[in-house]
């Protein structure tokens, strides 16, 4: 099971960077956009506790990282490389499984389109779409992490 989302190390400081979070019914593990590892651990030394607006990743007690749904206008896009290994079937997929996305990137391209020319109202209009897009990430997340066991309440 694969879903992409973006990691930093610092909630308030640093760009989020795109990542593939990788669970092989054993591991979880979070790779970068050049796939290298970002963190790794069995589900026994991971555990993820759901913030505001972020998910909070503890390795053997100690935090690694957060991981959100979207990043931010300064985020990188993910890689051709991370794209690709998020489209391929886990090792332990089964033919029905489905990789989750849980980000679209819809309120950075709309940012991107629109501009300076959006009047007050458009703005508005695409604030909330962008807060939209990051509630369903989040939610999209956080089945994640609950499917393998990893988020704690």
């Amino acid at each position: 099971m694969k879903a992409l989302g973006y990691w930093r190390t610092n909630y308030l400081f640093g760009v989020a960077r795109p990542a593939a979070l990788s669970w092989d019914g054993t591991t979880l593990t979070c790779l970068d956009n050049a796939l290298a590892t970002v963190f790794s651990g069995p589900l026994s030394s991971v555990s993820v506790k759901k913030g505001l607006g972020i998910f909070k990743v503890y390795v053997d007690g100690e935090r690694v990282g957060f991981v959100t749904p979207t990043g931010s206008t300064t985020a990188p896009e993910p890689s051709p490389a991370l794209l690709q290994y998020l489209r391929q079937p886990s090792a332990s997929a089964s033919a029905a499984e489905v990789a989750t996305t849980a980000a679209s990137g819809a309120g950075a391209v709309i940012g991107g389109v629109a501009g300076a020319a959006l009047d007050s109202v458009a703005g508005a209009a695409e604030q909330v779409f962008a807060t939209a897009g990051y509630v369903k990430g989040m939610n999209e997340l956080g089945r994640f992490f609950t499917s393998i066991g990893a988020l704690q309440t």
